[in-house]
């Protein structure tokens, strides 16, 4: 979680990344923590849109429901160390052509 929120503040992106173990949830234009459904229901859709198809664009599938399952998403024990930085460093070129558009 740390590196995603990380990666958010760095580049100016409003988001919040919560969870627990290996499932979570990132909740865009939300930087408050999340407590119930409506908190999660302020999400910026857009913004959430634009990150999942950039980071798609880069190898790296973040599934999106809209309003039906909001801010679920995870990884496994397949995903070793080496899996998460390479996807870090992804989605960083990501919110780095987001920020230019």
């Amino acid at each position: 979680y740390r590196g995603l929120t990380d990666l958010f503040a760095a580049h100016g992106v409003p988001a919040r990344v919560q969870g627990l173990g290996a499932r979570f949830g990132i909740y865009f234009g939300i930087t408050d923590e999340v407590w119930n459904y409506q908190d999660a229901a302020r999400i910026d859709g857009g913004l959430g849109y634009k990150f999942i198809r950039a980071c798609f664009e880069r190898g790296v599938y973040f599934h999106n429901y809209g309003r039906l399952a909001l801010g679920h998403h995870g990884f496994s024990a397949a995903h070793a160390p080496a899996d998460i930085e390479e996807s870090l460093n992804r989605i960083e070129s990501g919110l780095h052509d987001m920020r230019r558009n």
